[in-house]
């Protein structure tokens, strides 16, 4: 398959700053109560492509989308669809959800769920509302029958299917799907992988997965970024990053998922925002390449093969 180049979705330098802990406590311990759960990220989404976000829990992965989508404000940066802020483009981003069971309303039944969204932007008629419901069903593998059941009455594929019918309903641009099949069956799993892989084509989506599991972004993904406590740390098409992955951190990642693979990680701590230097590698404590200069500024972004860029102080920039 040819990578799409054209960029439809930027994240400039993006910031999303959260507050915690106690705030008298951290002000007593000279700490400030945020950080940033976001921190400076700079990635292109492709038009077309499917981009897999992946990461620990904590690593900023799901809020960067939230923040695309309006769920959470930012405190630095743009973050832009065809050059329009994302907060002017209606229904052209929409998220499928890791629970389809707490997304849906449990007092609708599923046809009245789609409705909703299909009124609301103009993309069904009064009469022509059933038709465009029946559409949706069947792009995603319900049938008829399932149009006046509730959540409820739904087993996790078809509660999903029904989320991500939900969410074509605004004939969105670009979909962003978060861990939406963690919760599922290892055999209901691939079904929906699969359907993600064919409304690609035929809705014309762009997606940005957010997953912790590579076994399903190497499946689902043309590229991958790994992020670890709202840096991004690596970028680049999913087959290079497998084969020949850059960051110790990626290696640390891929070490869990190959034994045959050793992993990189020490046994020192995780970063902790709150009495770490927020200033140096967010990897600094786990890493056993860990240098004097990590320890004072956290290293921008370097190129380290085609298509291919790793924050880390390992690497020269290639294109210098």
């Amino acid at each position: 398959m040819t990578m799409p180049s054209k960029t439809i979705l930027e994240f400039d330098d993006t910031v999303v700053t959260f507050s915690s802990g106690s705030g008298m406590l951290s002000r007593l311990a000279g700490r400030s109560t945020e950080f940033n759960a976001v921190d400076h990220v700079t990635l292109s989404v492709r038009k077309g492509e499917i981009l897999g976000i992946a990461g620990e829990s904590g690593s900023g992965k799901t809020t960067i989308c939230k923040a695309a989508l309006g769920l959470h404000g930012t405190a630095g940066g743009t973050i832009m669809l065809d050059g329009q802020k994302t907060s002017l483009t209606g229904g052209a981003l929409q998220m499928v959800f890791q629970d389809p069971l707490s997304s849906l309303n449990p007092r609708q039944t599923v046809a009245q769920a789609l409705e909703v969204p299909l009124r609301l932007h103009g993309h069904a008629t009064r009469d022509g509302v059933a038709e465009a419901i029946d559409a949706l069903l069947k792009d995603v593998g319900l049938g008829k029958q399932f149009r006046d059941r509730f959540p409820h009455e739904l087993s996790g594929g078809q509660l999903q299917r029904a989320a991500i019918a939900r969410a074509l309903a605004t004939k969105p641009r670009v979909l962003f799907a978060d861990e939406a099949v963690s919760k599922l069956d290892v055999s209901v799993r691939a079904q929906i992988l699969n359907l993600l892989k064919r409304l690609r084509t035929s809705h014309d989506l762009t997606i940005v997965f957010v997953t912790h599991d590579l076994h399903v972004a190497r499946f689902l993904c043309d590229r991958i970024a790994i992020m670890y406590f709202g840096k991004l740390l690596e970028v680049g098409p999913t087959a290079q990053v497998y084969a020949d992955p850059k960051h110790p951190y990626t290696r640390e990642l891929l070490g869990t998922l190959d034994k045959t693979r050793p992993t990189t990680a020490s046994t020192r701590d995780i970063f902790n925002p709150m009495t770490d230097d927020i200033r140096a590698c967010r990897y600094l404590n786990r890493c056993p390449h860990a240098m004097e200069k990590c320890a004072k500024v956290h290293p921008d972004q370097r190129r380290t093969g085609p298509d291919h860029h790793t924050a880390c102080y390992l690497y020269e920039d290639t294109a210098q």
